[in-house]
């Protein structure tokens, strides 16, 4: 597999977790009434979250694109939002 392979499979593997990185924070200013962190940061906790959650997914159940990894990706990043928004 040469470089640009790598990366191309590298970035569709985050992709659903980016995707909900930056959708998340967007969505919750819309609707939290409170103060929250800086967008940025609440992107990048949300990056990291979901990318992690994605490598414990394929870790643990051998290939990745599992449904089960793609709710735990939903459910931690829908709870870090939760957490960050009742701050």
């Amino acid at each position: 597999m040469d470089a640009l392979a790598l990366i191309n499979h590298a970035l569709n593997f985050f992709a659903p977790a980016w995707f909900l990185a930056l959708m998340l924070p967007l969505a919750g200013r819309l609707f939290a009434r409170r103060k929250q962190l800086g967008l940025f940061r609440q992107m990048s906790l949300q990056m990291v979250l979901g990318s992690l959650t994605l490598g414990a997914g394929l870790f643990f159940l051998g290939n990745d694109g599992r449904m089960l990894t793609y709710a735990s990706l939903v459910l931690v990043c829908a709870s870090a939002q939760f957490v960050i928004t009742r701050r």
